[in-house]
Formats: structure tokens, C-alpha cells, sequence
């Protein structure tokens, strides 16, 4: 598998994250959202239900205008969407590492499950895995990324913050290994070239095409911040594929952009009812 299956809030999100985030003085119709979502399978009361889930999340904000509902970004997805693209886009592009680790230990008690939920979460995007119960690690320095991390989730005491690096007797690569299965994360970057690299992925039709596969393209690929913690070269396996998925992603997000985003103006943004012209 390439990626997580959609679901349709998250869906919802990314299209609009992907979107919205830089141009602020846009809205999206929900009826162009609707029928957009539509075009990934989900039904019309899927996806509104979804919009205004997203709504009673404080993710999204309703403004009427006239009989139609249209939708922009909240305060707080705004934030939480740009820390992720941040994250995504530079993903892959510095392989540097002093062999230094970050160790987060924490027990949190059950009445914080959520948040220990979310920090679980939001650890492995930041390329943690888990060493043992309650006990994540990743390379390389993330003391300030951690910390801003305990604060915005209020976990005050908890959890405990260390850098250091292995005693002299343990084996890095055993380590890795012990944490992360890199195998299967090359198989998934092999899965996710033959998908959007040029021998998988048809010219798109039209403008909304071009949305559809810029949409799928991170949602697949957003999953593999979570699931690498971009280790040094030294440390992958010698067929490692991640260095071309990355210029796989990088090319296509690129190259659709244009016309993905004059399909969002053209037919989300704006109030029509003539449908979308390409079947």
C-alpha cells in the first residue's frame, strides 16, 4: 500500500490546505466541495457531514452568502496545516546527521488519553518511533520542536526530554532496525514511483484532473514523514528509493499546481451549477 485509505474529513482538509493556506482571500463553495469529494467516491451526505464535522472541530469557518455556504480555514488548521507543509515539503531534502538522538520518555495517565493520542501522532510525523513503551526516539536534534509540541498539547509534566547517542557497545544499525521497518517503508516508496511516476500516471484529462491527482499525490505521500525518519544514507538499505520518490513528489506537486489551482478557482471557489466538464 501506498497510503492510508481516504477518509473524507481528511480528504476534505487536504484540499483545502492545499488550496486555501496561501490564498487567504478564497472560500470554498460547499457545493463545489461536495461535488469535488464526489469525484473520490464519497457520497453527497458524506461529505457535507464531513464539512461541518470539520466545522464543530474549529478547522473550518461558515460564511453565508446568500443561499450558499461557502467555507474557509480556521485559525487553528491554518497553523497546524502550515507546520505540516512545512514538514512535507521539506521532507527528503537533508540526509546531514551528527549521530545525535532525541529520546522523549513520558506516562501520561488515562485521563489525558487524547492527548497522549496526539502526541503520539504528532511525534511520528516529526520522525519519531517507538523504542519501547513510552520510550520514542528519532536522529538528530527536535528539542525545540518537542517542547513547543508539550506545550501546545498542555502536557506540563509527563514526559522527560534527552539528547544524547548509543554507549559505544550498541549498534546503531540494530537499533534502526529494532524501530523502523525499513524494508517495507522501501517497498511503499517503490509502490507510490510506480503510481505517480511517469510510467503510471496519465496525462490528466482536464483541470479537475489535474486537482484529483494533486490531492492524491499528498495525501500518498504525506505518510512518509511519519513513517521515515530519514536516517543517512549509511543507515538505509543500499536500494533505498527514497531520494527518487522524493524528486517524484517534488516534480509532480510542482508541475500540477497551475492548473490544479485554476480548476479550485474556477469551480470550487466560485458559486456555479454547471457541474465539471470533464467526465
Amino acid at each position: 500500500m501506498v497510503s492510508a485509505a481516504l477518509q473524507p474529513q481528511d480528504l476534505a482538509i487536504t484540499i483545502l490546505g492545499n488550496e486555501l493556506l496561501h490564498h487567504p482571500e478564497l472560500t470554498a463553495w460547499s457545493g463545489g466541495m461536495v461535488g469535488l469529494m464526489g469525484r473520490f467516491g464519497f457520497s453527497t451526505a458524506s461529505a457535507r457531514a464531513a464539512l461541518a464535522r470539520l466545522v464543530k472541530r474549529d478547522l473550518l469557518q461558515r460564511e453565508r452568502r446568500g443561499r450558499e455556504m461557502h467555507y474557509r480555514l480556521a485559525p487553528r488548521a491554518r497553523h497546524r496545516l502550515a507546520e505540516g507543509e512545512q514538514r512535507i515539503l521539506a521532507f527528503g531534502t537533508d540526509s546531514s546527521w551528527d549521530g545525535t538522538w532525541t529520546i522523549v520518555s513520558y506516562s501520561l495517565p488515562e485521563r489525558l488519553r487524547s492527548r497522549r493520542d496526539q502526541l503520539r501522532i504528532r511525534m511520528e510525523f516529526l520522525g519519531f518511533g517507538p523504542l519501547r513503551d513510552g520510550t520514542w526516539i528519532a536522529p538528530r536534534n527536535h528539542v525545540e520542536d518537542i517542547a513547543q509540541l508539550l506545550a501546545e498539547l498542555d502536557i506540563d509534566e509527563g514526559a522527560d526530554l534527552f539528547i544524547g547517542e548509543p554507549a559505544p557497545a550498541g549498534s546503531v544499525e540494530q537499533l534502526v532496525h529494532r524501530v523502523w521497518d525499513l524494508e517495507d517503508l522501501d517497498q511503499r516508496y517503490a509502490a507510490f514511483i510506480a503510481t505517480y511516476g511517469p510510467a503510471g500516471l496519465d496525462e490528466p484529462r482536464c483541470d479537475i484532473d489535474a486537482l484529483v491527482v494533486r490531492t492524491r499525490l499528498m495525501h500518498a505521500f504525506r505518510q512518509f514523514p511519519s513513517a521515515d525518519p530519514e536516517l543517512p544514507d549509511e543507515l538505509l538499505p543500499h536500494h533505498s528509493r527514497r531520494a527518487d520518490a522524493v524528486a517524484t513528489f517534488r516534480d509532480r506537486w510542482q508541475t500540477l499546481e497551475p492548473v490544479a489551482h485554476r480548476a479550485f478557482v474556477t469551480h470550487i471557489a466560485a458559486t456555479t451549477s454547471g457541474g465539471f466538464p470533464c467526465p
